[in-house]
């Protein structure tokens, strides 16, 4: 469950995980943190943006057994950049409010990964999809078909190797 997301007393042994924000340009004047509820996102906390001589910070601070994944934005909950919150300390978000998607999420080993792990998706599927239409044109040529399908071969032991390094199973 996502008990604890956003909780006032802090009763863990572990250390609660900070995330920081230094933002540019912003015209509105609060930050929301939330959670991915199924179909929609939650808001759990909301905190003022306060300006500084540098731009605008904020601060959250999130029990650390409610790791997972959450979303920081201000005006629009259209533009929100996600991030997974797990075992880091502090997370920094740094970007400018109008394009808070665009943003870096700075000492998050958490999204780090999901982003590499989400773009070798996104380029093995594009891989997949140029084979596949290699395959097509090279129905009628028995030779080209075969070395279409050892492409494949290589791109599935990828796919089965990106699997095997997140240890799903």
């Amino acid at each position: 469950g996502k008990k604890g997301r956003a909780e006032d007393s802090h009763t863990s042994i572990l250390p609660m995980i900070k995330v920081r924000g230094e933002l540019s340009a912003c015209k509105f004047d609060s930050m929301r943190l939330y959670v991915p509820d199924g179909t929609q996102l939650k808001k759990v906390q909301a905190v003022a943006l306060r300006q500084t001589d540098k731009g605008y910070t904020f601060n959250f601070d999130i029990e650390p057994e409610a790791r997972g994944f959450y979303y920081v934005g201000g005006g629009r909950r259209n533009d929100t950049r996600i991030m997974y919150l797990g075992m880091d300390s502090v997370v920094v978000v740094k970007g400018q409010c109008r394009s808070l998607r665009n943003a870096a999420v700075e000492q998050s080993h958490g999204t780090d990964t999901y982003t590499e792990t989400k773009k070798a998706v996104s380029d093995q599927q594009q891989a997949f999809t140029k084979l596949l239409g290699k395959y097509r044109q090279n129905m009628a040529n028995p030779t080209a078909k075969e070395a279409v399908v050892k492409e494949m071969a290589v791109l599935d032991e990828q796919k089965l190797g990106l699997l095997d390094s997140l240890k799903l199973y």
